[in-house]
């Protein structure tokens, strides 16, 4: 009888030690090949847990997370698209570098500029761009936590020519006020610049040729003023000299006019 008795409880107790392995232990392998699957964003093929209410619950818990995850990555990915069309729409060169000097970000007009073929996010900026003006601006700007301005002149191996470029530098700063890096935009001023000089040779040219008629009517005015008893013969040189240069100033307000 005692042997029977014994007999039962092992039995009861291996019943017991089975349902509770079945009810807790069997669905964590279950649960951690789901949790792997979440963490490398795969999609698992179910969420149901076999084990009972517990497991279940979990498994339901594992798909909202899995659910919101993928929310996210979706909203983030739409935000660096916007991003990206937003940056490589723009006609300016931008460039934004972290407290070290970092290449942290860059669009696509900033690598035309200067000649780079791929985005050398990550890469201390002297050794993607070599060029002590701007390092010095954006160390300053860096350093002050000011904004700066400047102007570079780049070399167009495309145009063999030089482009003019003005800098922009405006510092990051955090919360606390510390400067946590900067963004640069470089603006073309080359046909600006271009535009300007040739504005500066008109207005000589056109100061020259108004001012050589001006001087000889002034001139010959001062000489009539001087000597009223100058000979008929002599006036009559006189105006015929002021008719020529006034006839020849006319002409060159006429072609100002019709500009």
């Amino acid at each position: 009888m005692y042997w029977l008795i014994l007999g039962a409880l092992c039995v009861l107790f291996a019943v017991t030690a089975l349902v509770l392995w079945q009810k807790w232990a069997a669905p964590w392998p279950q649960i951690e090949q789901l949790v792997s699957q979440i963490a490398r964003g795969e999609p698992p093929s179910t969420f149901l847990i076999n084990g009972g209410a517990g497991p279940h619950r979990i498994g339901l818990a594992l798909e909202n997370i899995f659910a919101r995850q993928q929310e996210l990555e979706r909203q983030i990915a739409g935000r660096e698209s916007g991003t990206q069309t937003i940056l490589g729409a723009m006609q300016d060169g931008l460039l934004v570098v972290d407290a070290r000097r970092r290449i942290t970000l860059m669009n696509p007009p900033f690598q035309k500029l200067f000649e780079l073929r791929d985005p050398a996010v990550g890469v201390p900026l002297v050794e993607a761009v070599r060029h002590a003006t701007l390092d010095q601006l954006i160390a300053e700007t860096l350093l002050t936590g000011a904004a700066m301005r400047g102007e570079l002149n780049l070399a167009d191996s495309r145009t063999h020519s030089e482009r003019h470029i003005e800098i922009s530098a405006v510092p990051i700063k955090n919360a606390d006020d510390e400067v946590t890096g900067a963004v640069v935009l470089f603006h073309d001023i080359t046909e600006l610049t271009r535009l300007d000089q040739i504005r500066r040779d008109f207005v000589a040219n056109v100061s020259h040729e108004l001012r050589t008629p001006l001087s000889i009517l002034r001139g010959y005015l001062e000489v009539l003023f001087d000597e009223p008893q100058t000979s008929r013969e002599e006036l009559t040189r006189i105006l015929s000299i002021m008719e020529r240069h006034s006839k020849r100033l006319q002409r060159l307000v006429d072609d100002l006019l019709s500009l």
